[in-house]
């Protein structure tokens, strides 16, 4: 009898997102852009009336 053999369910396994997402999956440009991004321009987006308070009182 044939008796299929897989990973024992009880022992931890340690993996991280990246290794999880295909490397042509479109994800893996949208986080290289925002990466390039600098965290000036990521607050005005995220936050514009804040940034632009804090710029006016700096």
């Amino acid at each position: 009898m044939l008796i299929l053999r897989g990973q024992d369910r009880h022992q931890m396994q340690f993996y991280t997102l990246e290794d999880r997402i295909a490397p042509d999956n479109p994800v893996r440009f949208v986080d290289a852009f925002v990466d390039k991004i600098e965290l000036q321009t990521k607050l005005t987006l995220l936050m514009p009336n804040i940034c632009l308070i804090s710029l006016l009182t700096a």
